[in-house]
Order: structure tokens, then sequence, then C-alpha cells
């Protein structure tokens, strides 16, 4: 369950943009791919200001950004919940205005208790699945189970893309060997160790797969891949033949 939010930092840029009319410029953390460069556009003309986006490939490039900054230099910020947590705790997020956000009526009170500890100073953005995108007719057959990838046939060698974030890619491993997510015990991890280890061989790349014509799924370079379900869908409008599982042990 990926939780994403948006958050104001407290220490704002302060940078001008001079190739604009000096309009005040804002400063955006965010994932690729993340928002229609229309709508940027059309806040921009709006409110008068020019958005420049810094992009991050994963929480933990996220994370080492905003630590190595101290919190500053970025304006609005975009992160899974869970992230938010330490940032809130060193006043690096500033509470939110609510009466200037009429839209929060609109989201369900479910998702704004996910994080109780965030309510006034983020607001939820997305919410997803990971899960195993990958080419039905490369790979043969249908993928049900974390160990189709974790511990996989001889034909996906090289053929694998596994996400590039360390909480996602040991905490599935735990959910592959029948583990909590959040276990606890030193030899669940020595074995999400072995088992990541004998995995390298059968994976291409640890990173998000890309989402357009040229993914390697799409064009088959790579077979399966780590996925939230959100991306799947954009995958499989790029090539039918890509299909997504929520594998049996749960996600």
């Amino acid at each position: 369950f990926m939780y994403l939010m948006l958050s104001v930092v407290t220490n704002p840029c302060e940078a001008k943009d001079t190739y604009k009319g000096n309009r005040q410029q804002l400063v955006f953390l965010n994932w690729s791919e993340y928002m229609d460069p229309s709508l940027m556009e059309e806040f921009e003309k709006k409110y008068n200001v020019n958005v420049k986006e810094i992009y991050y490939e994963s929480d933990d490039l996220k994370d080492q950004m905003i630590w190595a900054s101290g919190g500053k230099g970025y304006d609005v910020v975009l992160g899974s919940g869970i992230s938010f947590l330490p940032y809130l705790k060193r006043e690096w997020i500033t509470p939110l205005t609510k009466k200037e956000i009429p839209n929060l009526v609109n989201i369900d009170p479910r998702f704004l208790g996910t994080y109780p500890e965030l309510n006034g100073y983020a607001v939820p953005f997305t919410w997803g699945t990971l899960g195993i995108a990958y080419r039905k007719d490369l790979v043969g057959e249908e993928i049900v189970s974390w160990m189709d990838i974790f511990k996989p046939s001889e034909t996906l060698r090289g053929k694998i893309l596994m996400i590039n974030d360390s909480r996602d890619t040991i905490g599935l491993a735990l959910k592959a060997l029948g583990y909590p997510l959040n276990s606890s015990e030193p030899e669940h991890y020595h074995e999400v160790e072995r088992l990541l280890l004998a995995q390298r061989p059968f994976v291409a790349k640890y990173a998000y797969t890309a989402l357009t014509e040229d993914s390697a799924l799409v064009t088959g370079k790579a077979w399966a891949a780590v996925v939230y379900n959100g991306d799947a869908l954009v995958l499989n409008e790029r090539h039918p033949e890509i299909k997504f599982s929520l594998p049996k042990e749960g996600s």
C-alpha cells in the first residue's frame, strides 16, 4: 500500500526566475511523470509563478536530498506518507491552512486517517499497491507468487526489473518467505539477504520501470517488473500483453 502525500516545507526556496518576468519560483520535489504538464502550465498562469520540478527516482533518494539540505530548498514535496513522519518531527513541514484548500472535503476520510500525525501538514495525493507487471506472451504462464521473481525460472535470467527502494525490496522478500512485512527477527533478514543475493543474476536492473513506449517491458528487454498497479495500467495501454499480478502472499 503506497500512500503519497503533498506537503509544504517550512524553509521554502527563495530563488527568483529572471527569464520569465522575474516571477517567484516554486520548487517542487516530485516523481517524474506524476503531474500533467498542461495542469502545471495552468497553475503557473493562474498564480503568476514559475514551477521548477526536481525529480527523484526513489524515496531513499528523496530522503537523502532532503536530509542533505536540512529540509531547505524545496517549497512543495510529494512522497510516501511514512517518509514524512521524520520531517514532521524536525519541524521541516509547515502547517497547512485548511480554509485555503476547500477540496479537502472531497477526500475520503479513511485516507485522511491513514497517517493521523500528518493531518494539517500534508494532503493525500494518491495510493496504490505493489505487484508484478509481466509480459504474458514472453513468460508463457501466469505469475502468481513473489517467489516467481525471487526464485525465478532460468528463462527469466537477466529479464527482471526490481524496484529501486530498500524498504519495498526487503519488505516484499519478507512477504515471499512468509514473514511479516515489518519483522523484527534477525534470522528473517539473514534469509532475505540470501534470497536477494541468489536472485541477483536474474535482475537486469534495480530501477523504476519507464512508462513510455521505449519501456523495457514494452520492448521486451524485460519480461517482469515490480511496479505499482497504476503504472501497470499505463504499461498495459502501451502493450496489451503486459499483465498485472497481485501475488498470493499479499503486498
